[in-house]
């Protein structure tokens, strides 16, 4: 009976019990235990605000539609769940104590407000958040999903009920602006970023809720791709753990500004990047390490595969001293991340260019602006902390078209100077030794050059007009070597100098041949000058003791300069139209030549150069001498020969001459010339018959006053020559009595003259003479007419039988004065092919028995019958 009451009373209490969890499920707690409920969370730090709180039977308490923060209310962060499992601690509940171990979050939803439009939102949010002793929070097994991104986090919070007192969950904080700039930037980048395929982040965050910074946080993150404006990244994994240790005393120092935010913490993190794209870099297998530990900020083993080269590089920043410093090895083509650089180190790079990549190695420091200066002037506050060193190969490369087979040396950089004391050129034709300061504040240069070097290889680089313009007279197919200090300043060519020795051998100025030179030389303000310069050219040779060519004015000036090489050689390298000026005289060995004065590089106004030349072979026009002497003054449009001195044929010349060149057509000149005791046969061998049997010594003299080179009808002059027992029948004009008077006597129109004199003038080309006369033991010969330079002639001519007979010759002459009448001639046609004629006509019966048709004919011919041709 007992059994049965009792049977029945335990199935009216799991009845009661039955209906009381069916209550507890369907329709809640009682109030009072919500309270109870409620404040005990309260006490561990919770604010749990939810719509029921039911029992379950297989989760216990459960409570749903929970909202924990101030989202609505404040605008601060909030985590709103659909459940949250409340695990009671059944041993105080026997001793009817109230206790929560944890709580199991699910269908969680975490949202902190950005921006009024924006928000971070962790979203479908389980975890198990464990209560332990000393107000401990331990939270396992935390999933969410972040912007694609699935999240991890697990963690121990001491002291965990602290956490309601930190600013951030009450929605503001004492600069609610600057966090809400900062949020708003956050924002700003997030929207930007979109990441493909499935990321994972794991966190773990230990700490003390009293001291936000006594946090440890250990970040593990996985990103297959993700896509911004700025480019894309794929395969990025990143760890990193921060911390702040104990005792670490809080910056106290204005100047840090921002930095006093992270000054107590550490940090250290690892990044790897497979892939990194952007359109101004194309990068692969990008890695660094780094770390902040107050006041010091680093990168370390920073690595990636740029191009087909390698960057490997480290950078260190303290904090306290704004000292960066940096090291950097590096293979690779700058080119590629050309985009990256300032327009200033684009436009310089962009002279280089190279078919393997450089190798670089450089470390450096320097001091950044202070931190509270927003605006600095990075040039005058930071450049003159720049602290440089390194060194650099580069193989095939070239600079400015430059090639080089290899360049290599070591740079350094310190208070705006730049220095290369041993950069080493190799090319095929040897090697260049460069040693260059350079200063960046006054743009000044200053280098050092040793070795060889291929002057058309440094064409290109010769950007300065006067510069190219020097250069393009010359050809060079051998190196030159080189030994010289050059300095000016960057882009101000008249600032350029030089000073050093060469030597250049096999090239052609202006297509002239040269085998070697050598000089010392210095070269400022665009004043180039030679030292006692050396010069050789096809066995012949030429010095100074100084050569300048000045830029400014276009003049190229000698001093003391002597040559045994033939002056028409530099006359064609000064200048074509020199060359053309000193052609017609052709010297038939090397002479020796002194030049002082100068010339100019362009044109031939601006010249005042004299050439002493001595005991040169001469050949002018048709005329010969083995040897002359005198002065070349070459003086602007004018070229004035003086104190001429010259071997002539036998005998001896001397006069001067003097060109001018300004007319517009041919050239005007006059000259003197004196001549004596030339041999006449030698003399008609070079101007007219080779095979002439002219015979005596000629002296005389002849002044061309003025005359023009292209109109011989411009030509005036006049002189006077002898002739010394000579015989000259085989001039035509001067044989054209021969015939006649040897019908006298034989051989008296053949005899010996023994002087032959005259006088003339010259007028518009046409000379003129009244006293040409010819002597002999029989006859004198007389002469009265002219003669033009095309060589026609009209003359009259009178033989005077026995005029120079020893002692009677006079009175003999006068007595047979009717018989000369006789041999008096009318001459006409040319010089080659003169024609006479009697000018009475007793000679012509005289003459009927040698030409007897033509004789006749000119006897009964009228004088003014013209239109009858001679007979021959």
């Amino acid at each position: 009976m007992l059994f049965r009451q009792l049977r029945r009373v335990m199935m009216f209490a799991a009845l009661v019990l039955a209906c009381a969890i069916l209550w507890f499920n369907k329709v809640g707690l009682p109030d009072f235990l919500k309270r109870s409920l409620v404040e005990t969370l309260r006490a561990r730090g919770v604010e749990l605000e939810f719509t029921h709180l039911r029992l379950s039977l297989h989760r216990g308490l459960v409570a749903d539609n929970v909202h924990i923060g101030g989202a609505e209310k404040t605008g601060g962060p909030a985590l709103s769940l659909q459940q949250a499992q409340l695990q009671l601690d059944y041993r105080a509940l026997l001793h009817r104590q109230l206790q929560i171990d944890g709580l199991v979050l699910s269908q969680g939803k975490f949202v902190w407000p950005l921006s009024p439009t924006n928000a971070l939102v962790l979203d479908h949010i389980q975890a198990d958040l464990r209560f332990q002793m000393n107000d401990t929070w331990s939270l396992d097994n935390f999933q969410a999903d972040f912007a694609g991104t699935k999240l991890t986090l697990s963690g121990d919070v001491a002291h965990a009920s602290a956490l309601r007192n930190w600013e951030v969950f009450h929605g503001a904080t004492t600069n609610a602006a600057a966090q809400q700039a900062s949020l708003q930037k956050i924002t700003d980048i997030l929207r930007q970023i979109r990441l493909a395929g499935t990321s994972q982040l794991s966190l773990d965050v230990n700490g003390d809720a009293r001291d936000p910074r006594s946090f440890l946080i250990w970040l593990m993150a996985s990103i297959p791709a993700v896509e911004t404006r700025w480019g894309v990244a794929r395969g990025i994994l990143l760890t990193a753990e921060l911390k702040a240790p104990a005792g670490t005393p809080a910056n106290t120092d204005s100047s840090w500004v921002w930095w006093t935010n992270i000054q107590p913490y550490q940090l250290e993190w690892a990044v790897r990047v497979s892939e990194l794209k952007s359109k101004d870099l194309d990068a692969r297998s990008v890695s660094c390490s780094g770390f902040w530990r107050a006041p010091e900020l680093a990168v370390t083993d920073l690595s990636a595969k740029l191009g087909n080269g390698q960057l490997n590089a480290s950078a260190r920043l303290n904090v306290a001293t704004r000292e960066l410093t940096f090291t950097n090895s590096s293979c690779f083509d700058p080119r590629v991340i050309i985009a990256l650089l300032t327009k200033k180190t684009q436009i310089w790079l962009a002279q280089f260019s190279w078919t393997q990549p450089p190798l670089l190695q450089a470390r450096g420091s320097l001091i950044l602006p202070a931190w509270t200066n927003r605006q600095p002037d990075w040039q005058s506050t930071m450049q003159p902390t720049i602290q440089l060193t390194g060194g650099f190969i580069v193989t095939n490369g070239a600079f400015r078209g430059v090639t080089a087979d290899l360049a290599r040396g070591h740079f350094f950089y310190s208070n705006f100077v730049w220095q290369l004391p041993d950069l080493v050129v190799t090319r095929p034709e040897g090697t260049l030794a460069l040693a260059d300061t350079e200063n960046d504040d006054t743009k000044s240069y200053h280098w050092h050059i040793h070795g060889v070097l291929n002057p058309e290889a440094i064409r290109p680089v010769l950007t300065a007009n006067h510069t190219e313009r020097g250069l393009e007279l010359f050809t060079f197919t051998k190196p030159l070597f080189l030994d010289a200090d050059v300095w000016g300043r960057s882009h101000d060519h008249d600032s350029i100098g030089a000073t050093g020795r060469m030597a250049l051998t096999n090239f052609t100025i202006r297509g002239e041949t040269v085998s070697r030179v050598e000089s010392a030389f210095s070269y400022t303000n665009r004043f180039l000058e030679f030292f006692r310069p050396h010069l050789q050219t096809r066995g012949q040779t030429m010095s100074a003791d100084g050569i300048a060519a000045d830029f400014n004015s276009w003049r190229i000036y000698f001093t003391n300069g002597f040559s045994t090489a033939d002056p028409r050689l530099v006359a064609r390298a000064i200048g074509p139209k020199t060359g053309k000026t000193m052609e017609p005289y052709r010297f038939g060995q090397p002479c020796n030549v002194r030049v002082n004065g100068y010339a100019p590089l362009h044109g031939v106004d601006n010249a005042d150069l004299r050439f002493d030349v001595d005991g040169a072979p001469l050949e002018w026009l048709r005329l010969k001498t083995p040897g002359i002497s005198g002065e070349i003054h070459w003086l602007g449009q004018t070229l004035i020969l003086t104190n001429l001195a010259a071997k002539f044929y036998g005998g001896n010349a001397t006069g001067f001459a003097y060109f001018d060149f300004h007319p517009k057509e041919g050239n005007d000149f006059n000259f003197v010339a004196n001549v004596e005791n030339a041999n006449v046969h030698w003399l008609a061998a070079d101007l007219s018959s080779p095979t002439n049997r002219l015979e005596g010594a000629l002296s005389g003299q002849f002044t061309m006053t003025s005359a023009n080179s292209e109109n011989w009808r411009t030509w005036n002059g006049y002189g006077q020559a002898n002739l010394h027992d000579g015989l000259i029948w085989d001039v035509p004009i001067l044989a054209i009595l021969s015939p006649v008077l040897n019908t006298i006597a034989p051989g008296l129109g053949n005899s010996r003259a023994t002087d032959a004199t005259a006088r003339f003038i010259m007028t518009n080309g046409v000379a003129f003479s009244d006293n040409l006369e010819i002597r002999s033991t029989m006859m004198r010969l007389e002469y009265t007419g002219t003669v033009d330079l095309k060589g026609n002639v009209n003359t009259h001519a009178t033989a005077q039988l026995l005029r120079d007979t020893w002692v009677v010759g006079p009175l003999v002459s006068t007595a047979l004065w009717p018989v000369s009448k006789l041999f008096e001639y009318k001459i006409s046609g040319t010089l080659e092919k003169p024609e006479s004629k009697p000018v009475y006509v007793l000679p012509k019966l005289l003459l009927i028995p040698l030409h007897p048709i033509r004789n006749l004919q000119e006897i009964l011919s009228s004088d003014t019958d013209t239109n009858l041709p001679p007979t021959k």
